[in-house]
């Protein structure tokens, strides 16, 4: 088996103040597709909270 790397990132949106964190669960890519659907015009932004490998 190879390494992998675990990151952890934290989504927010400064036009309504929405955020999120990746988990097991969502990866970043389906947390800024959602956002999306929901506030199509919005710009979220997102911050590494830690890497792992």
């Amino acid at each position: 088996m190879g390494w992998s790397v675990m990151a952890r990132y934290r989504l927010y949106c400064p036009d309504c103040g929405a955020e999120g964190t990746t988990s097991d669960r969502w990866t970043l890519d389906e947390l800024l597709v959602m956002h999306e659907d929901n506030h199509p015009r919005h710009a979220p932004d997102y911050e590494t909270l830690e890497v792992r490998q």
